[in-house]
Protein backbone atom coordinates (compact mmCIF):
# COMPACT_ATOMS: atom_id res chain seq x y z
CA UNK A 1 0.00 0.00 0.00
CA UNK A 2 2.61 2.38 0.86
CA UNK A 3 4.52 1.90 -2.75
CA UNK A 4 0.51 2.82 -4.32
CA UNK A 5 0.40 5.99 -1.98
CA UNK A 6 4.54 7.30 -3.11
CA UNK A 7 2.65 6.95 -6.83
CA UNK A 8 0.86 9.97 -8.70
CA UNK A 9 -3.11 9.74 -7.94
CA UNK A 10 -3.30 11.71 -11.87
CA UNK A 11 -4.16 8.26 -12.75
CA UNK A 12 -7.11 6.30 -14.17
CA UNK A 13 -10.31 5.56 -12.29
CA UNK A 14 -8.94 1.81 -12.41
CA UNK A 15 -5.90 2.55 -10.80
CA UNK A 16 -6.93 5.14 -8.37
CA UNK A 17 -10.21 2.42 -6.73
CA UNK A 18 -7.47 -0.20 -6.92
CA UNK A 19 -5.17 1.91 -5.01
CA UNK A 20 -8.17 2.32 -2.67
CA UNK A 21 -8.56 -1.56 -2.27
CA UNK A 22 -4.84 -2.28 -1.31
CA UNK A 23 -5.34 0.71 1.32
CA UNK A 24 -8.28 -0.94 2.61
CA UNK A 25 -6.78 -4.00 3.02
CA UNK A 26 -3.63 -2.65 4.47
CA UNK A 27 -6.13 -1.11 7.35
CA UNK A 28 -7.91 -4.23 7.80
CA UNK A 29 -4.56 -5.81 8.09
CA UNK A 30 -3.08 -2.86 10.50
CA UNK A 31 -6.57 -3.13 12.51
CA UNK A 32 -6.30 -6.56 13.38
CA UNK A 33 -2.71 -6.22 14.84
CA UNK A 34 -4.44 -3.31 16.63
CA UNK A 35 -2.14 -0.61 15.32
CA UNK A 36 -4.84 1.81 14.96
CA UNK A 37 -3.04 4.99 13.74
CA UNK A 38 -1.65 2.38 11.11
CA UNK A 39 -4.79 1.85 9.78
CA UNK A 40 -5.81 5.01 10.19
CA UNK A 41 -3.26 6.21 7.88
CA UNK A 42 -4.22 3.96 5.29
CA UNK A 43 -8.04 4.82 5.31
CA UNK A 44 -6.97 8.46 4.91
CA UNK A 45 -4.92 7.24 1.61
CA UNK A 46 -8.08 4.99 0.40
CA UNK A 47 -10.66 7.86 0.82
CA UNK A 48 -8.14 10.40 -0.97
CA UNK A 49 -7.61 7.97 -4.09
CA UNK A 50 -11.77 8.08 -4.18
CA UNK A 51 -13.98 10.77 -5.38
CA UNK A 52 -15.95 12.50 -2.66
CA UNK A 53 -18.46 13.49 -4.79
CA UNK A 54 -19.37 10.57 -6.53
CA UNK A 55 -17.83 7.42 -4.68
CA UNK A 56 -20.98 6.56 -2.90
CA UNK A 57 -22.54 5.99 -6.55
CA UNK A 58 -19.46 4.45 -8.11
CA UNK A 59 -17.90 2.37 -5.87
CA UNK A 60 -20.79 1.70 -3.41
CA UNK A 61 -19.54 -1.35 -1.97
CA UNK A 62 -15.94 -0.36 -1.44
CA UNK A 63 -16.77 3.00 0.38
CA UNK A 64 -19.43 1.35 2.37
CA UNK A 65 -16.42 -0.95 3.63
CA UNK A 66 -14.08 2.20 4.27
CA UNK A 67 -16.79 3.88 5.96
CA UNK A 68 -17.57 1.32 8.17
CA UNK A 69 -13.50 0.23 8.78
CA UNK A 70 -13.19 4.31 9.36
CA UNK A 71 -15.64 4.62 12.07
CA UNK A 72 -14.60 1.35 14.02
CA UNK A 73 -11.36 2.87 13.98
CA UNK A 74 -11.73 5.88 15.17
CA UNK A 75 -13.47 4.40 17.70
CA UNK A 76 -10.95 2.83 19.28
CA UNK A 77 -8.44 5.73 18.75
CA UNK A 78 -11.22 7.07 21.12
CA UNK A 79 -11.94 9.99 18.25
CA UNK A 80 -15.94 9.28 19.03
CA UNK A 81 -17.20 12.13 17.14
CA UNK A 82 -15.33 11.47 14.29
CA UNK A 83 -16.57 7.78 14.34
CA UNK A 84 -20.29 9.44 14.79
CA UNK A 85 -19.94 11.98 12.02
CA UNK A 86 -18.76 8.46 9.58
CA UNK A 87 -21.96 6.94 11.08
CA UNK A 88 -24.09 9.56 9.96
CA UNK A 89 -22.33 9.53 6.33
CA UNK A 90 -23.04 5.58 6.47
CA UNK A 91 -27.15 5.68 7.34
CA UNK A 92 -27.29 9.25 4.70
CA UNK A 93 -26.27 6.95 2.22
CA UNK A 94 -26.62 3.24 2.39
CA UNK A 95 -28.86 1.54 0.26
CA UNK A 96 -30.52 -0.80 2.67
CA UNK A 97 -31.03 -1.55 5.75
CA UNK A 98 -28.45 -3.98 6.21
CA UNK A 99 -25.80 -1.91 5.13
CA UNK A 100 -26.90 0.85 7.97
CA UNK A 101 -26.83 -1.86 10.48
CA UNK A 102 -22.99 -1.41 11.74
CA UNK A 103 -23.36 2.17 11.77
CA UNK A 104 -26.43 2.20 14.60
CA UNK A 105 -24.13 0.00 16.81
CA UNK A 106 -20.87 2.69 16.17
Amino acid sequence: ADHFNLGSLDSSEAEQRMCAQVNLSAANLALHKSHYFGAAKYLSAAFSALNPESMWERDYVLTLKLCNTSALVHVCLGKFESSKLMACEIIANARRFEDKRLAFNT
